[in-house]
């Protein structure tokens, strides 16, 4: 039985190790005065698939602009440019440690599967070779 399940197990290891290299993680945010509503935000995935470079001057992402442009309109209309334009880089600075933080924990998980992925495979190394002699 375990013989016939460790390739399997294996294989759905690689295809997760893939999905969390690919795949973007999603950090999620209160809206504003703690109100119900939940916005997420997308980071970028650790593998890209096209070859668009990351622009230091502007590291966040359209869609994370457009987020951190709402939370500020959001905003009391009374407050002054320069404090709104403290909360805007408050926020921005917010958005780009989390997706940090996001993509961390995804490397550690990624690192996680990895490890138990490849003992898997080297366990199973001993027992075909066992078997195959016998």
């Amino acid at each position: 039985m375990w013989s016939k399940l460790s390739p399997v197990l294996a294989v759905l290891g690689g295809v997760w190790m893939l999905f969390l290299f690919f795949n973007a993680a999603d950090v999620m945010y209160i809206g504003p005065d703690q109100s119900d509503d939940r916005v997420k935000v997308a980071c970028a995935p650790l593998g890209r698939l096209s070859g668009t470079v990351e622009d230091f001057d502007d590291p966040l992402t359209t869609e994370q602009r457009l987020v951190v442009s709402q939370y500020v309109d959001q905003l009391r209309e009374d407050e002054s440019g320069t404090e709104q334009q403290k909360v805007r880089t408050d926020a921005e600075q917010s958005v780009l440690a989390d997706c940090g933080r996001a993509r961390q924990d995804r490397v550690a998980l990624l690192i996680l599967v990895a490890t138990a992925t490849i003992l898997l495979v080297v366990t199973q190394l001993p027992r075909s070779r066992h078997t195959a002699d016998a």
